[in-house]
């Protein structure tokens, strides 16, 4: 097993892991947006990146490897720079007021994040435009007005799920999350499992029946059976 060091701390880790997954292994926190445990690592909201001894350039913990020897420093001006620097162009990108998001206070993501980072706000311009929320499905409502861009709900309909459902449409500012290239999710081949649900970071995707009801933290997990079909899959139902 590699002998690593993050933040000066000698640590054995499994060989193959990534420097994210032997932090988190030994309770050392790397803020993460993109990354999701069971999706293939993506690296693409650069979050995560840590110093590496040998290297000029910063690394997502994601998707880098750990190698013997290899030295991490998770916790230095450079890294919290370039994290708030990522932050701030994700706020100003688009509406992310959170006193008026449904997941504000505890169960956001990129709040959290932003809150890790000791930001009270982003130093850059608003120049969002507006989108259409889409709440065409019986238990689901899509706003990409909310949505970062990460793809952990395209990777985990497409990898966890096998469903294939959503995707990223256009460039840029107009890039949009849609199902079946841009059919309304209600009409969509959503099967309704609510996996996307599950891994959203933010408030894109929101559960009809639950939203503005309570945060997790406010609730009582019970598990349950699905009642959608006759496979009877089991789901984890919250309560208050």
């Amino acid at each position: 097993m590699p002998q690593i060091t993050i933040d000066g701390q000698p640590l054995e880790v499994p060989e193959g892991i990534t420097v994210l997954r032997a932090a988190e292994m030994h309770g050392i926190s790397i803020p993460k947006l993109c990354d999701f445990a069971h999706l293939t690592p993506y690296g693409g909201c650069r979050l995560c990146v840590v110093e590496v001894e040998g290297t000029r350039m910063l690394q997502t913990s994601c998707t880098l490897p750990v190698f013997e020897g290899m030295q991490v420093r998770t916790d230095t001006p450079r890294v919290h720079e370039a994290r708030r620097m990522v932050l701030g162009m994700l706020f100003s990108e688009r509406n992310h007021f959170c006193m008026y998001c449904q997941v504000s206070g505890a169960d956001c993501d990129l709040q959290n994040a932003a809150l890790c980072e000791e930001m009270t706000h982003w130093p850059m311009q608003p120049a969002w435009k507006s989108f259409p929320v889409d709440a065409s499905h019986p238990y689901f409502v899509l706003d990409n007005n909310r949505c970062i861009l990460c793809r952990r709900c395209v990777r985990a309909c497409g990898e966890l799920v096998g469903n294939h459902t959503l995707g990223i449409q256009n460039r840029g500012a107009d890039a949009l999350l849609v199902a079946d290239a841009g059919l309304p999710l209600g009409e969509s081949t959503c099967i309704r499992c609510g996996t996307c649900l599950q891994v959203c970071p933010t408030g894109a995707l929101m559960d009809r029946y639950s939203t503005y009801r309570g945060l997790q933290p406010q609730t009582e997990a019970v598990q349950s059976i699905c009642l959608g079909c006759s496979v009877g899959c089991g789901v984890l139902l919250r309560t208050r």
